[in-house]
């Protein structure tokens, strides 16, 4: 069973790469829409640091 904070770290991994997602592709289809406001690269960190805590939060290794 999945603890607590791997919840919480799995939802906000999913959302944060669905929202990076669809701002690239945004950007890609109408360029400046969404890189004029917010930058990506950073959004792009939070991704991968979100995906880092999902992983090692996860237990379904762990011995009991």
């Amino acid at each position: 069973m999945p603890t607590f904070f791997h919840r919480i770290a799995h939802d906000v991994f999913v959302i944060a790469l669905v929202t990076f997602v669809v701002y690239f592709f945004a950007d890609i289809i109408k360029p400046g829409l969404v890189t004029n406001y917010i930058n990506l690269n950073a959004l792009l960190l939070f991704v991968i640091a979100s995906g880092i805590a999902t992983v090692l939060t996860n237990d379904t290794g762990s011995v009991e």
